[in-house]
């Protein structure tokens, strides 16, 4: 009976849940959190068109860059996750689905293309954080198709990024 409550619950709102059994005594459940447009229209721009909330990952040792974008991409409605290292980043990445990641040009240990590489086909858009234009960076960030803002971050720029985004 609970097992049925519970389902219906999470997929009224556009969840799935797993049983998932390790052993004939443990068991774990897996709660996968929807990232398509349709389940997260729920406010109008200023133009009238569907905004959508995104899940955004922010990969940056500077905490002053990550408390920016926080602010930022959360007074805009959307969704933050603040990590410190492509480690941690990677191991969100397989636990979690984010339409956006800000990834700072450098990272302790992990190199931010080491990170772009193994998981683009899991970050949703790639946003590198550099401290100035580089053609060489642009090259490779459109091949992937990704994107760059410098570390002076303003309002207007993220959300001219965000706008830019495919649907």
């Amino acid at each position: 009976m609970w097992w049925g409550l519970c389902n219906a619950i999470i997929h009224k709102h556009g969840c799935e849940i797993r049983l998932l059994r390790t052993t004939s005594l443990h068991a774990r459940f897996e709660v996968e959190l929807p990232v398509s447009l349709s389940y997260y229209e729920r406010r109008l721009d200023a133009d009238g068109a569907a905004g959508r909330t995104l899940t955004a990952l922010v990969v940056t040792p500077d905490a002053a860059c990550q408390r920016q974008l926080v602010s930022i991409l959360s007074a805009l409605g959307h969704r933050v996750i603040p990590v410190a290292s492509g480690e941690e980043a990677q191991d969100l990445s397989y636990r979690m689905r984010f339409d956006i990641t800000f990834c700072s040009v450098r990272l302790p240990g992990m190199r931010w293309v080491e990170l772009m590489d193994k998981l683009q086909h899991q970050l949703g858009a790639f946003v590198l954080l550099t401290e100035g234009y580089d053609a060489s960076l642009t090259q490779i960030l459109s091949r992937n198709e990704g994107y760059m803002l410098t570390l002076t971050i303003e309002e207007q720029s993220v959300v001219q990024l965000l706008q830019g985004l495919p649907t």
